[in-house]
C-alpha cells in the first residue's frame, strides 16, 4: 500500500519546488484525481459548475451594485457592503410602500365620503325641485358645481 503525500508540490514566491516525498505513483487513487483519469471528468464538471455558480453570484452582486442608489458613488464596494446597503434600501422601500398603501387607503375613504356627500346633496336638491343633469354633475363634480351657492 503506497501512501500519498499531503503536498506533492508547493509554491514559494512564484517558484515551484517538489517536496522530497512527492513521488508519483500509478495507483488508482492518483488516476481518479487527474483530469485525464476516469474521475477527472467529474472533477472538471464540478469545477465548471462551481465557476458558473460563482460567475452568476458575481453578476447578481454587480447588478445590485448598479440598482442601489447608495452604492452609485462607491467605486468598488465589497460584496458584504453591497448586500448590507441592498438590505437597507429594501427596508426603506418597504416602509415607503406601507406609507403609500396607507395614504391610498385614506384617499379612497375620503373619495367614498365625498361621493356619499355628493349623492346626498343631489337628493336634497332634487327634493327642493332643483334638477341637476347627470352629465353635468359627473363632469364637474357636484360639490364644485354648487360650492359658490352653498355656505356650510
Amino acid at each position: 500500500m503506497t501512501s500519498r503525500p499531503l503536498f506533492s508540490s508547493f509554491r514559494l514566491t512564484g517558484i515551484t519546488t517538489k517536496s522530497p516525498v512527492a513521488k508519483k505513483s500509478n495507483s488508482s487513487s492518483d488516476t481518479a484525481e487527474s483530469p485525464s483519469g476516469p474521475g477527472g471528468e467529474r472533477l472538471v464538471r464540478h469545477n465548471q459548475s462551481e465557476k458558473k455558480r460563482r460567475d452568476n453570484m458575481n453578476e447578481c452582486i454587480t447588478e445590485l451594485h448598479n440598482i442601489v442608489p447608495a452604492l452609485h458613488t462607491v467605486h468598488k464596494p465589497s460584496k458584504g457592503a453591497i448586500l448590507t446597503k441592498t438590505i437597507d434600501y429594501l427596508k426603506r422601500l418597504q416602509l415607503k410602500s406601507h406609507k403609500l398603501e396607507s395614504s391610498l387607503s385614506q384617499t379612497q375613504d375620503e373619495l367614498t365620503q365625498q361621493r356619499n356627500f355628493n349623492h346626498l346633496l343631489l337628493q336634497v336638491l332634487n327634493e327642493h325641485g332643483i334638477i341637476v343633469p347627470d352629465d353635468v354633475s359627473k363632469k364637474q363634480g357636484t360639490a364644485k358645481l354648487f360650492s359658490p351657492y352653498l355656505s356650510f
